[in-house]
């Protein structure tokens, strides 16, 4: 079996980040797909700066329809605590790992 090959104007980011509690992390990301691989905790993400708070669970997946795309992911949380988060983002379909 051949390794899987990205087409041209695909691309993956991954980031591991700190949410402090009560303080918004906002990640500047071009894409249309979103995979949440691990939280420490109650999470909330919202798609660009227009859409409401939404709660996503850890191995959360999402792929935008047609040609929309998001340009800003901003992740936040109440917990009292710091909380860790892994995340990928990016414009592929990346389910195929998830």
């Amino acid at each position: 079996m051949s390794p899987r090959q990205l087409n041209v104007g695909s691309w993956i980011d991954y980031k591991a980040l700190t949410v402090k509690s009560g303080v918004d992390v906002q990640h500047k990301i071009f894409g249309s797909t979103f995979w949440l691989k691990s939280t420490g905790g109650a999470l909330f993400l919202q798609i660009n700066d227009t859409a409401e708070k939404i709660p996503i669970p850890a191995n959360f997946y999402f792929r935008l329809r047609g040609n929309d795309m998001f340009e800003c992911l901003t992740f936040s949380q109440s917990t009292g605590s710091d909380i860790n988060i892994e995340f990928y983002a990016g414009n592929a379909d990346f389910g195929y790992f998830v």
